[in-house]
C-alpha cells in the first residue's frame, strides 16, 4: 500500500447569469467528474441558503473563481461579478479570477478587464470543448494556478498608467493593508451607500 496521500480536491466557485445557467450546469458536471468541489447558485438554493451569503462563504475559502460569459451574459452583471471577485482577493489571496469565454461573446467596452486575466475561451465544437475545460481543470489543480511570471530583465517594475496584469504579482508587491483599506471603501459602504470607484493620486512609481 502506498503511503502516498491523494491531492486535495480544489474548492472552486463557479458564478454565471442566469440566462447562461445551462451551460453552468454542464461545466459544473465536468469539474466534478474531474474531482473539484464546486459551489454555484443552484446549489445555494437547494440548501435553502441566501445567495450572497453563500457566495461570500465560497470566494474566502476558493482556489478559483470561475467567471461564465457568452454572448447572454448581461453587462451589469460580468461588472459586479469582477467587482466581487476582486474584493475576495483581497480576503483570499490565494483566488485566482477565472474568465470562461464562449464562443460568440462581445467584450466591448469591457476588454479592458477581461485583458488582465487568462481567459479560457470554450469553441462551439464539442470536441475541442472538452479539450478546453481539461485545461481549466489543470489551471485550478495547479499548486500556483496563476501565469508563469515574465523573467526580471523583460519587465519594467512602473507601467506608468497601463494597469499591473495579473502576470506582474511579482514585481507588484506590499502596501498590503493600503491596498485592503482601499478595496474596502469600494462597494456597499456601512451607511448604505455603494461606492463604484476610488481615486488614488500619486506620482509615477510611488
Amino acid at each position: 500500500m502506498s503511503g502516498e496521500s491523494s491531492p486535495p480536491r480544489p474548492d472552486v466557485h463557479l458564478a454565471y447569469a442566469r440566462p447562461d445557467a445551462g451551460l453552468a450546469r454542464a461545466v459544473h458536471r465536468f469539474l466534478s467528474k474531474a474531482g473539484a468541489r464546486v459551489s454555484y447558485p443552484d446549489r445555494a438554493a437547494n440548501e435553502g441558503r441566501a445567495w450572497l451569503g453563500a457566495a461570500d462563504g465560497w470566494a474566502r475559502r476558493s482556489q478559483a473563481h470561475i467567471v461564465l460569459l457568452t454572448d447572454r451574459t448581461p453587462p451589469g452583471w460580468q461588472r459586479a461579478e469582477f467587482d466581487f471577485s476582486a474584493r475576495s482577493r483581497a480576503r483570499n489571496p490565494k483566488l485566482q479570477t477565472i474568465p470562461l469565454v464562449r464562443a460568440g461573446y462581445t467584450a466591448g467596452d469591457f476588454d479592458e478587464v477581461l485583458d488582465r486575466f487568462d481567459a479560457i475561451h470554450l469553441p462551439e465544437d464539442q470536441g475541442q470543448l472538452e479539450v478546453r475545460l481539461r485545461e481549466l481543470v489543470e489551471r485550478i489543480s495547479a499548486p500556483s494556478g496563476l501565469p508563469a511570471m515574465p523573467s526580471h530583465e523583460a519587465t519594467h517594475p512602473y507601467p506608468w498608467l497601463r494597469p499591473y496584469g495579473v502576470n506582474e504579482g511579482r514585481i507588484f508587491f506590499g502596501r498590503d493593508r493600503e491596498v485592503d483599506e482601499a478595496v474596502a471603501r469600494l462597494g456597499v459602504q456601512p451607511d448604505g451607500t455603494r461606492r463604484r470607484w476610488l481615486r488614488i493620486g500619486g506620482p509615477p512609481g510611488a
